[in-house]
């Protein structure tokens, strides 16, 4: 996991409770790797969760009252995206992605593991958020690996 930069040190400090900076240290630097929030401590190693909490400064706590994907949660993901200035999926970012992968990544043809470690690098560096549904995500690959390469 990447350390916590200086600018996000306030961002997180701005929650309340040791509980709440945790989780949402946690969802940022989880979006910041993989394009996508975490849904519940079970996914979280322990051993990240105790260097997140060492780096903010927190005692021995439990994850188990931070709200994943309740209400705060969810102010906690909108405040993720501003803070990295994060777009939605939206047409354009859709044939963006199109283009970009038909063009430079389909040509070399890389593994599905390969690939989608490749997209979830497009998003983030593109600042895009990942589509919702799934099998809208596949939806875009399945079509794009249909079209004419040049």
């Amino acid at each position: 996991m990447q350390d916590t930069k200086h600018g996000e040190f306030a961002f997180i400090e701005s929650r309340r409770g040791v509980v709440n900076r945790l989780g949402f240290a946690l969802q940022l630097k989880h979006y910041q790797l993989y394009a996508r929030f975490l849904n519940s401590d079970r996914e979280v190693p322990a051993d990240v969760a105790e260097y997140l909490l060492d780096q903010i400064g927190g005692g021995a706590t439990s994850l188990d009252a931070y709200n994943w994907t309740g209400h705060s949660g969810r102010r906690h993901r909108q405040e993720i995206f501003q803070f990295l200035s994060v777009r939605p999926f939206d047409d354009e970012a859709e044939a963006n992605l199109r283009a970009w992968l038909i063009n430079e990544v389909l040509p070399t043809a890389p593994n599905l593991s390969h690939l989608t470690d490749l997209i979830t690098d497009w998003l983030l560096s593109n600042r895009i958020d990942r589509p919702n549904a799934s099998s809208y995500f596949r939806s875009v690959l399945v079509q794009s690996t249909k079209s004419p390469r040049n």
